[in-house]
């Protein structure tokens, strides 16, 4: 909760320190979490607010890896958006290309969740692991 308040008082005040395109990509992981959750639960005609076990962590739970490694898996990935934003910001990378950089992200993140396991099949065939 704390993050989301500094990143509206960093994109929403008269002089913003940031622009809100950079905002999106410091909390991508969450937020493209969430959303593909979302969508995937109002396409299956479910309620949004339904709990399941179908976020990021727990399908890495599921494909074999530890508390430890998903942790730090997916935080990796959270820095890795957070620096891209970043550097845009840095590089004064055109908004309309950021925001469109994150869709694309978007696009093969929920691409990639929809077909978790068939890539975690294919992990494990092309570098012989096995759970």
């Amino acid at each position: 909760m704390r993050v989301l308040c500094l990143l509206i008082v960093g994109t929403q005040t008269e002089s913003p320190s940031f622009r809100p395109e950079t905002a999106l990509w410091i909390i991508a992981v969450p937020l493209m979490d969430m959303a593909a959750i979302i969508l995937r639960r109002v396409c299956k005609g479910q309620s949004p607010f339904k709990p399941d076990r179908d976020h990021l962590h727990h399908i890495f739970m599921r494909a074999g890896f530890g508390p430890r490694a998903t942790l730090c898996i997916i935080s990796y990935f959270s820095v890795v958006y957070a620096a891209l934003g970043i550097l845009g910001e840095v590089y004064h990378v055109r908004e309309w290309i950021m925001f469109l950089g994150f869709m694309l992200s978007f696009a093969v993140y929920n691409y990639g969740i929809k077909h978790a396991w068939t890539l975690v099949r294919w992990v494990r065939k092309r570098y012989n692991v096995t759970s």
